[in-house]
């Protein structure tokens, strides 16, 4: 994929950046923008040996495709979207996070948008996520996009999360479709 450097309009654009700069960038900001998120640390009981195989673990796993954007203000990193390719076919959309000061403007729909048009390009087949069940910020714009309600799951780290998933031909989400038990 060539860089990626994409306005949205004349004051915010989407900027492919690193994985070591997204790194900092959420180490820097993920107190700011998910100050009320009620994640458990799952770890915390671990002894400093099973940590050690935690991150054996961790690489020995196949990096898998990935790509990272900052959303940029006027020069100012203001959020972000990471997505990872979870297997041949999905792209996981793994954390999003916009600064609160510049919510409700669209701007998570229009990266949405973005990274949806680099799957269907890079040859994903669906583009899945998972949010806390009250997230309506992230959910109604998923919901408007195209997603569909998946799942739900109490995970021990997140609590209650919705699962969506947005099936990038007709074809495949009409059978998703009736699979669920309706049809269209």
């Amino acid at each position: 994929m060539n860089a990626l450097n994409i306005a949205i309009n004349d004051e915010y654009s989407l900027h492919e950046i690193s994985v070591e700069e997204f790194s900092e960038i959420y180490a820097r900001k993920q107190e700011e923008y998910f100050s009320v998120s009620l994640i458990v640390d799952t770890s915390s009981h671990l002894t400093p040996d099973e940590l050690d195989l935690v991150q054996q673990r961790k690489a020995a796993f196949p990096s898998a495709w990935r790509m990272q954007w900052a959303l940029v203000y006027n020069g100012d990193i203001i959020g972000w979207t990471y997505s990872y390719q979870q297997d041949h076919e999905t792209l996981y959309m793994c954390n999003s996070a916009i600064a609160q000061e510049h919510r409700g403007k669209g701007l998570y729909s229009a990266m949405l948008q973005h990274v949806l048009s680099v799957a269907a390009a890079q040859g994903f087949q669906l583009v899945t996520s998972k949010h806390y069940a009250s997230n309506n910020a992230i959910i109604i714009p998923k919901l408007k996009a195209g997603f569909i309600i998946t799942g739900m799951a109490l995970d021990e780290k997140y609590g209650l999360m919705v699962n969506l998933t947005k099936y990038l031909h007709k074809e495949r989400e009409q059978i998703a479709i009736n699979r669920i038990g309706e049809s269209r």
